[in-house]
């Protein structure tokens, strides 16, 4: 397996990692000591493009930013494999939000998305939510605490996790209701439920 720390990314050399035919899960979490930053999101975000065998990332605490969000969704626009991405605690903003969900209406392997923290605000929420009435795979969708600004301090937190979730459950209420009732008319259940968590 190769190792990618911030250095190997910004200098491109994470880009050896594409044609590696054996390695399945990466967990590149909370790298505290060596963020991978926008520069080694868009490293990763290439080898992608090639990888066919990687199925879950974890990029939880890497501080991407908006850029480096932007280069992993227009990844996900051609990666085949990937089902699960953990992008927790990386202000990718609300254009990291968006592009996301323009990502996802295209991508149909992705099935578990996290996004917690992010800052993605309503214009992000809301696009992902849209997103949900065209995607059909996406089951498990972490948003929870991503409002347009982070609660100032741990006395806030709890109050703006609260407001996300209102806002988010209005958001994606109506898509999922009409989801649900398509697939019992067209028998596309599969008995898979999704989870969206905003709370």
């Amino acid at each position: 397996m190769t190792i990618i720390t911030r250095k190997r990314a910004q200098d491109g050399r994470c880009r050896d990692t594409a044609p590696n035919t054996t390695v399945t899960s990466l967990d590149l979490g909370a790298n505290s000591h060596d963020y991978l930053e926008e520069g080694g999101g868009r490293a990763l975000a290439e080898a992608l493009r090639l990888n066919s065998t990687v199925t879950s990332i974890d990029l939880g605490g890497n501080g991407l930013g908006e850029g480096g969000g932007r280069t992993l969704a227009e990844s996900l626009r051609v990666n085949t494999t990937l089902t699960s991405l953990d992008l927790d605690w990386n202000d990718l903003g609300e254009g990291g939000g968006r592009v996301l969900a323009e990502a996802l209406r295209v991508n149909n392997t992705l099935a578990v998305l996290k996004l917690y923290y992010n800052d993605l605000g309503e214009g992000g929420r809301r696009a992902l939510a849209e997103t949900l009435r065209l995607n059909t795979t996406v089951t498990s969708l972490n948003l929870r605490i991503n409002g347009r600004k982070r609660a100032e301090g741990a006395a806030g937190a709890g109050t703006e996790a609260t407001d996300t979730a209102r806002q988010h459950h209005a958001h994606v209420a109506q898509p999922l209701r009409q989801l649900s009732g398509r697939g019992r008319r067209a028998g596309a259940g599969r008995g898979t439920a999704r989870r969206i968590g905003a709370s």
